[in-house]
């Protein structure tokens, strides 16, 4: 599987609704943290791993995002935009926009907060000759999160989606809204799962199932969901900056 080595290009996935935060008259990702948007706290820290050109998935009120970001110039970005007719679901945006994409691009959901360095989960994503990896960590909220297992080598092996069994427990290693993925994925995928695709819920469980790679990027950085307002909270208390 030939992978390119060039790391420059994100998509931004910004098309959810506000109203788990409490928000009802905004995207999720135009919600603020220290009076700017968590949109623009994700690019600044993109651009600290080069990456510059960003596609962003835009939906519910895109003209506010698209008004706010415009073409990115501003914060020396290169922004574009992919705009859902109707909602696609987490992935199903990807199988639109993946040919317009390099070979490996980074996915990014809207809600997450982070401080990341991308070209370490990069260069981990090319050392596993990985079709689609998943930065993983330990979280303070496992109950309401997606749960998965790995191998001595952290190839994925089952993932858990929520909500879990009662009372049954499983290791604290969570997905964190950030994947890496080979463009030669959609390939390997011969048809959409069905017409609105979860990424954690049917994607990748898709792909353990017929066996293809897919690996988990264990990190201890800052990265948090703000998806709902006691995390949102959380978050505008800790970052001052």
């Amino acid at each position: 599987m030939y992978i390119s080595r060039k790391l420059n290009e994100a998509v931004i996935i910004a098309g959810g609704y506000g109203t788990r935060m409490g928000r009802k008259n905004i995207p999720k990702s135009l919600v603020k943290i220290n009076k700017k948007p968590i949109i623009q706290h994700q690019i600044k820290n993109l651009k600290k791993s080069n990456i510059k050109k960003i596609l962003i998935v835009v939906h519910y009120k895109s003209n506010l995002i698209k008004d706010f970001l415009k073409d990115g110039k501003w914060l020396d970005v290169d922004i574009s935009y992919y705009f859902e007719l109707k909602p696609l679901g987490s992935a199903g945006a990807l199988f639109k926009i993946n040919k317009y994409l390099k070979k490996n691009f980074l996915v990014i959901f809207g809600d997450v907060f982070f401080n990341i360095n991308f070209n370490s989960f990069y260069k981990f994503h090319i050392k596993k000759s990985s079709y689609l990896t998943l930065l993983t960590h330990p979280n303070d909220h496992p109950a309401d999160s997606d749960l998965i297992e790995i191998d001595k080598n952290s190839k994925v092996l089952k993932i858990h989606g929520y909500p879990h069994t009662p009372n049954k427990i499983f290791n604290n290693l969570v997905t964190a809204g950030c994947f890496y993925f080979s463009k030669e994925l959609f390939t390997l995928v011969t048809k959409p799962i069905n017409n609105k695709i979860d990424l954690t819920k049917n994607l990748v469980p898709y792909l353990i199932k017929n066996n293809i790679n897919i690996f988990s990027y264990k990190t201890s950085e800052y990265i948090k969901d703000i998806g709902t307002p006691a995390r949102l909270s959380d978050v505008s208390k800790r970052y001052k900056n």
